[in-house]
């Protein structure tokens, strides 16, 4: 890169080392500091960042990768970078929901894409939303349950219900999603 600078020299003054000389070192600083701002966008990518690069982020949002319960199958409360990469997505994604219910339901939707999702409006200041997870994704449930993944509404009371493929809850949320939203829904569970 700073040979790009150094090949803006008129034609007549490239072949002065001292000019040349003195132009390395005014500009080595600037180059040096542009290079590792171009850096560090990558290294603290959300979907890129690893380890101390998550925990960073985590700082800088205000959400610590130890959960401060003990999850239901027994795994450490500490989370792994896939499950600290969720929770801090959700933390971004409530820092920036607009409060509408329509934000709250496409935030949920963005933030579960790979899983199917039922949001049922009460019409009583309850909603409830049901979740359709793989067999394995318990600690995702737990975290649903603490509220580390997305915040109630103010006034609203929240019931976020998890269910696996095939058990009666996933038939229930189907029913659900029947009554509320039509076919269309049904089809996508």
């Amino acid at each position: 890169m700073l040979q790009t600078y150094l090949d803006l020299l008129a034609p007549q003054h490239r072949s002065q080392p001292k000019l040349k000389a003195w132009l390395t070192a005014t500009l080595t600083p600037f180059v040096d500091a542009q290079t590792c701002l171009s850096v560090m966008q990558g290294v603290f990518n959300l979907d890129t960042a690893v380890g101390v690069q998550l925990d960073t982020i985590g700082a800088y949002l205000g959400a610590p990768r130890t959960v401060g319960f003990q999850p239901s199958d027994g795994v450490s409360p500490i989370l792994t970078d896939t499950y600290y990469r969720l929770v801090l997505r959700a933390k971004i994604l409530s820092n920036q929901w607009d409060g509408t219910r329509e934000g709250y339901e496409n935030a949920l939707k963005l933030l579960f894409s790979t899983y199917p999702i039922v949001i049922v409006d009460n019409m009583n200041m309850t909603i409830d939303i049901a979740i359709i997870l793989g067999a394995t994704d318990n600690l995702i449930a737990d975290l649903l349950a603490n509220g580390y993944l997305f915040p109630a509404p103010a006034g609203v009371t929240v019931n976020f219900r998890a269910a696996q493929p095939h058990t009666w809850a996933w038939y229930y949320f189907k029913h659900l999603a029947w009554t509320a939203e039509g076919a269309k829904t049904w089809a996508q569970l």
